[in-house]
């Protein structure tokens, strides 16, 4: 990864300059979010990179996309209490929790980004421009 750019595809070399450019990109989807409950910005969220040429992985810590949400920050860390679901420790579960944890952020930060990828993924499909792979 160059000094100047958001990230790059180890395997094929893709680069996004900006944060926008990777979220608007049909060809990435989230594979799953692995929590760091202790430092939530170093909390992985994991991506594929799905074009005819590449299926790559890369791991993108969740503090980078902080900023996209806006709700409510809690300062109670909730997580292993009797009151936690659990969704933080299962990797591929994208609910939202309702309790009112510090842990909040990052899974609703996971959830804007998912979000924002879709989008993008329908944009490509409607304006034809998704490669039969990506739809």
């Amino acid at each position: 990864m160059h000094e100047n750019e958001f990230t790059s595809c180890g395997s094929c070399a893709q680069r996004w300059a900006t944060r926008v450019d990777f979220l608007a990109d049909p060809s990435l989807r989230v594979v799953d979010y692995r929590a760091n409950v202790q430092k939530l910005e170093s909390g992985l969220v994991t991506f594929v990179h799905r074009t005819e040429t590449c299926g790559a992985t890369m791991a993108i810590p969740i503090g980078r996309f902080f900023d996209l949400y806006t709700g409510p920050r809690y300062t109670k860390n909730m997580s292993l209490t009797d009151a936690c679901p659990r969704y933080c420790f299962n990797k591929t579960e994208f609910r939202s929790c309702k309790n009112q944890c510090s842990c909040a952020v990052a899974r609703e930060t996971t959830a804007i980004v998912m979000c924002c990828l879709d989008t993008a993924r329908r944009r490509a499909i409607v304006t034809g421009e998704a490669a039969m792979g990506e739809r």
